[in-house]
C-alpha cells in the first residue's frame, strides 16, 4: 500500500476544525444580544463578507438604513463588552 493512498487526518485539520468550532461559538455569544435581523445583517456583512449593495437588495432596505442598523449594532455590543 503506498502512503499517498492513505486517509490520515492531520493535526493541522483537527486543530482548525476545533479553530473553526470556537470562532462560531464565540460569533454567536457575541451576536446573541442584537435582534434575529440586526444579527443577520451582522452575519452577511461581516462573516461572509457580502456587500453594502447586496445585503441592502436582499433585505428591501436602502443602504442608508442598513449602515444605521449596523452602527447602532456595533454601539450596541461595544457597551455592552466594554463594561468593567
Amino acid at each position: 500500500m503506498d502512503i499517498s493512498e492513505l486517509d490520515i487526518e492531520s493535526d493541522f485539520t483537527i486543530e482548525k476544525e476545533a479553530l473553526k468550532n470556537e470562532l462560531e461559538y464565540e460569533t454567536e455569544e457575541i451576536l446573541k444580544y442584537l435582534s434575529l435581523f440586526d444579527k443577520q445583517l451582522f452575519i452577511k456583512l461581516f462573516v461572509k463578507e457580502e456587500s453594502i449593495k447586496d445585503v441592502s437588495e436582499e433585505f428591501n432596505i436602502k443602504p442608508s438604513v442598513l449602515y444605521n442598523r449596523i452602527s447602532r449594532g456595533k454601539s450596541k455590543l461595544r457597551s455592552i463588552f466594554s463594561k468593567p
